[in-house]
């Protein structure tokens, strides 16, 4: 059973995604315990566990695509950190119209600091979660 959706425009990231290859870089910060228990030590740095990469499902597509993922149920979490904040204001409204179909009106929008004042704009309710910058699809009362 898959536990998550990853969506990607470009093949080739994808590729990158699936194999699930990460550089020594990518680990910061401490604890690292996460570290040892779904990754094992590779040549240029950690390879992600088959059991967890088997958990994924793959998906290609455009977030700005009209129709996109139609017919899927629409998630409780939605992960979109750091991207928005390259889109013309127009291209991140399209997005965030997308965010909002594809997310449970009782769901979580997570997205990066530099994106939470455009949610805002955009009249999603923010959540009182400390350090994550999440949103509620519809203004919260």
């Amino acid at each position: 059973m898959d536990l998550v959706d990853a969506l990607l425009v470009e093949a080739r990231a994808l590729e990158r995604a699936r194999a699930g290859l990460y550089g020594s870089n990518a680990f910061r910060g401490v604890p690292l315990d996460f570290r040892d228990r779904y990754f094992a030590p590779a040549p240029t740095g950690y390879q992600l566990s088959d059991k967890v990469r088997a958990q994924v499902r793959w998906l290609s597509g455009n977030l700005i695509a009209p129709g996109l993922l139609t017919g899927e149920a629409p998630y409780h979490f939605v992960f979109c950190r750091n991207l928005l904040i390259y889109f013309d204001p127009d291209t991140q409204r399209r997005a965030v119209q997308t965010l909002r179909r594809l997310t449970v009106p009782d769901g979580m929008i997570f997205v990066g600091p530099a994106e939470a004042s455009l949610l805002t704009r955009e009249g999603l309710g923010s959540m009182p979660i400390p350090l994550a910058f999440a949103f509620r699809p519809e203004p919260v009362r």
